[in-house]
């Protein structure tokens, strides 16, 4: 099984393929960040990047309804 830094690196890859803006956040000040913050089109996306058994925590559900709240685009992906 892949693990998340893979799916990460290759989502980022694809992502990039078509021009969009991708941060892989590897270090946040706030718990519950998501993994890759996107930009394209003009619409702000948070992925959260999982593995097939990978478990999403409270504080980044949290974190994925807070950028939805404030307009953004907020998903989990696995592999």
């Amino acid at each position: 099984m892949p693990k998340e830094s893979a799916l990460q690196r290759d989502i980022v890859v694809a992502l990039e393929a078509e021009n969009w803006y991708v941060c892989n956040v590897v270090v946040a000040g706030r718990a519950g960040t998501p993994d890759l913050l996107v930009c394209a089109q003009g619409r702000f996306i948070a992925i959260e990047v999982k593995t097939p058994t990978g478990r999403v925590t409270a504080l980044q559900v949290l974190e994925n309804k807070r950028v939805v709240a404030a307009g953004g685009a907020g998903f989990v992906v696995r592999s």
